[in-house]
């Protein structure tokens, strides 16, 4: 499930299920924080394409996520 909402661009539900499945050591580690960086690179690509209307909610996101 966590694929699908992936492939559909579900930022919401991808980290929910992420925040489910991943041990909270794993998070102080430097690889962590490179690979949650790009997750949210990529909804906000997601969001921002042509083909989809809810750019501005994930850019909000994702600018909070940089703070």
């Amino acid at each position: 499930m966590m694929k699908q909402d992936f492939d559909k661009g579900e930022r919401g539900s991808f980290f929910a299920r992420w925040n489910k499945f991943i041990a909270p050591q794993a998070t102080k580690d430097a690889a962590y924080d490179k690979i949650e960086f790009y997750l949210h690179l990529y909804f906000l690509a997601y969001s921002i394409h042509p083909i989809n209307k809810n750019s501005t909610q994930v850019c909000r996101f994702f600018f909070q996520f940089l703070e």
